[in-house]
């Protein structure tokens, strides 16, 4: 491959905008506000920073480093699948955050036009038959299923999150393994279509507690129980003034934050090992570079733990009794 990356990101990321911003009538313009809110949440002049950003799940990567594992040397079709894979993430993604309140319902309008045009670049490159489109469809069923069940069981209930629980978020990502998977079968290479999911699996569990780490505020204002809130509600101490305490304070008095972190460290390491184990290296890399951020995060929350204790005497009481 002779490009890099963020580049290919980009290009993908310059082709999607162009046509979503030119559907007809005020499809375009929906598009063109969804992407501009989307791009100030994420404080970046366009989304295709938001993309190359280390929290962002690895997709368009995820694709290239399958084409690299299997020997798929066809730049010009890589470029089109960049550009169909993107789609489906943005087919996913906008319906993730209609239900997730951070956007209207009518841009499902919008991801239905991006799913259109996702499925005609596989249909063109792989047609209609391939094997692909079984996987696609169940992946998909599985997807909407682990979203339907976080959000009657978790979204708006304290309920505590189980390790199988934990694992099932990671199925929130399966459509992200699709592409990859298509471009495995296409080179005969039927035995990496599981660990690829498996991969993306846990690879999704581990960045979604890392998300859920970095929407803490958010998720404290708006009451969405998450993990990581869950977790924080459930170990606080039972005092008048940790219960009064805003956020960060109040989450300082649980080791909740740090507990999530190492439970997101777990997941990444494993996602790690399945990418050495299926001669994917490029997993590894990706990996360190989370991991060495999630050390430095948890130094920090130490520190502040620390200033916290020792300005608060009730709190500081607590640890003593």
């Amino acid at each position: 491959m002779t490009w890099r990356i963020d580049e290919r990101i980009l290009t993908a990321w310059r082709r999607v905008d162009e046509d979503l911003t030119a559907l007809p009538g005020p499809l375009g313009s929906l598009w063109h506000q969804y992407a501009t809110t989307l791009a100030h949440r994420a404080a970046v002049e366009d989304l295709s920073k938001a993309l190359q950003r280390p929290e962002a799940f690895p997709s368009l990567p995820l694709l290239w480093w399958t084409a690299s594992l299997v020997g798929f040397e066809d730049e010009q079709a890589l470029d089109e699948l960049s550009y169909g894979t993107l789609m489906g993430y943005l087919f996913i993604r906008i319906q993730d955050d209609v239900l997730d309140g951070h956007t209207k319902s009518e841009n499902l309008l919008v991801a239905n036009a991006a799913q259109e045009r996702f499925q005609e670049v596989f249909r063109r490159h792989f047609g209609t038959k391939h094997r692909f489109w079984d996987i696609w469809l169940s992946w998909l069923v599985d997807f909407s299923a682990a979203t339907a069940w976080e959000i009657q069981e978790h979204r708006n209930r304290r309920q505590t999150f189980t390790t199988p629980d934990l694992d099932r978020l990671g199925e929130k990502f399966l459509p992200a393994a699709a592409p990859p998977a298509a471009l495995a079968f296409t080179a005969g290479r039927d035995e990496l279509v599981r660990p690829i999911r498996e991969l993306v699996t846990t690879l999704g569990s581990g960045l979604q507690l890392i998300n859920d780490h970095r929407g803490i505020r958010h998720d404290f204002e708006t009451n969405n129980y998450t993990a990581v809130i869950t977790d924080i509600l459930v170990t606080v101490p039972k005092i008048r003034l940790a219960e009064e305490l805003a956020f960060p304070n109040r989450a300082l008095t649980t080791d909740a934050m740090e507990r999530n972190l190492r439970r997101a460290r777990i997941y990444l390491e494993r996602a790690a090992d399945l990418g050495r184990a299926m001669g994917m290296s490029q997993v590894a890399a990706y990996v360190q570079e989370h991991q060495e951020a999630i050390l430095v995060e948890l130094e920090r929350l130490k520190n502040m733990r620390s200033e916290l204790i020792e300005n608060s005497p009730a709190i500081r009481a607590q640890g003593r009794s």
